[in-house]
């Protein structure tokens, strides 16, 4: 039973390579816990345009109404709303639960963080939450977006041949 009001949800290949920035995820859980925000992802992806702006001295964008506005990367959730999200869609894999839930639910609001952070395939890099957004593409090492994986994998004892790599 979690008991906190929010949570960080990221899956295992989406591997941290730096410290978080504890301090603008402060800012992003008060500004969770003072307006009815649904959630704060912690990353630009999947989104061409929206409007900036500056919150709490924090950079975050509006998601309302986007494509991919529901997205399984790393993101600060209110536990309720998330729990209710999965609880609706109990039986999807995550990349038909990211479709069809940012097709099907649109009463919520939710912010992300980019602050000009450099592109990689579909995803921002992130200064709030440094991280391999794609660690794994299709079942292969992504070595091509993210050749920081190789120290990785060396020091972890992992042959990246075994999976192969993109």
């Amino acid at each position: 039973q979690i008991s906190t009001n929010y949570v960080i949800l990221s899956f295992e290949d989406m591997i941290l390579i730096d410290y978080v920035d504890q301090g603008s995820i402060r800012s992003a859980l008060k500004i969770l816990d003072k307006y009815e925000i649904s959630f704060v992802r912690l990353l630009k992806s999947g989104i061409s345009n929206s409007q900036g702006f500056d919150f709490f001295n924090i950079p975050l964008h509006n998601l309302s109404n986007l494509d991919f506005s529901f997205s399984i990367t790393p993101t600060i959730w209110d536990r309720e709303w998330l729990v209710s999200v999965l609880e609706n869609y109990p039986d999807l894999s995550v990349w038909d639960l990211e479709n069809k839930a940012s097709r099907e639910i649109k009463d919520f609001q939710g912010l992300y963080w980019y602050n000009g952070e450099n592109q990689r395939g579909g995803h921002y890099d992130s200064s709030i939450y440094p991280h391999i957004c794609s660690a794994i593409l299709k079942g292969r090492w992504n070595l091509s977006e993210y050749p920081e994986l190789s120290p990785l994998l060396e020091k972890y004892g992992i042959n990246p041949e075994v999976r192969g790599c993109v």
